[in-house]
């Protein structure tokens, strides 16, 4: 089969994002093509938000109210880091390692 290549619409973090997880597990059927593609797409929107939000702060001020408010972007970066996980977890992957075999230890 012919090695695939990222989305071209991706930044290069996010397209050596999506090759390390191609290098790193068996991607090859439409589903897992699908969600890593969504996946990385998250990714790139929630880098991009929190680039937003570093560089503008986390809250906004109303103009004409001179009233301050949580930054709108704060909500969309939480959504696109959500859809991030739901994707990691759809492809059942390891978010963290399983803890040791055995028993839990007593008191």
């Amino acid at each position: 089969m012919a090695k695939l290549k990222p989305p071209k619409h991706l930044s290069s973090a996010a397209r050596k994002l999506w090759k390390e997880f191609m290098d790193e597990y068996d991607l090859s059927d439409t589903a897992g093509l699908t969600l890593l593609n969504l996946l990385t797409t998250a990714w790139d929107e929630a880098e991009s938000l929190a680039d937003q939000v570093r560089r503008e702060g986390t809250t906004i001020v109303n103009p004409a109210s001179g009233a301050a408010h949580v930054h709108p972007a704060l909500q969309q970066l939480k959504e696109s880091r959500a859809v991030v996980l739901r994707c990691i977890r759809a492809l059942n992957l390891d978010v963290e390692p399983p803890g040791p075999v055995g028993r839990p230890g007593g008191r």
